[in-house]
C-alpha cells in the first residue's frame, strides 16, 4: 500500500505563536483493489452477464460468497473469485 506523502502545515493559533500539524492524507485506493468485489466486478471478470451470474449465484456456483450485515448486500472475495476463474470456473469448487 503506498501512501501520499505527509503535508506539513503551519497554523497560527495565537499573534506569534505557530504550530507545525503534520497531516496524513488517506492512502490512495485507487492503487489497490479491495479484498471484496461486488457483483458488476464479479460480472466484467468473469465476461458473463448480470443474469447469468445471478442465476450462478442462486444455483450455489460461485465461491467466496459474503453476505453484508442489514441483509440483502453481497461481495465475493477477491482471492477466491481469481483462484475459482484460473481453475476455469469449475461447479464444484472448495473454497467457500
Amino acid at each position: 500500500m503506498s501512501a501520499r506523502p505527509a503535508l506539513r502545515i503551519v497554523r497560527e493559533l495565537e499573534p506569534n505563536v505557530s504550530v507545525a500539524v503534520d497531516e496524513l492524507r488517506a492512502p490512495d485506493v485507487a492503487s489497490e483493489p479491495s479484498a471484496l468485489m461486488d457483483l458488476t466486478e464479479l460480472c466484467h471478470h468473469t465476461l458473463a452477464g448480470l443474469r447469468t451470474v445471478r442465476r450462478w449465484i442462486a444455483a450455489g456456483k460461485v465461491p467466496g460468497l459474503v453476505r453484508l450485515p442489514g441483509g440483502r448486500a453481497i461481495r465475493f472475495r477477491r482471492d477466491v473469485i481469481e483462484e475459482w476463474i484460473r481453475a476455469g470456473c469449475p461447479e464444484e469448487f472448495d473454497k467457500n
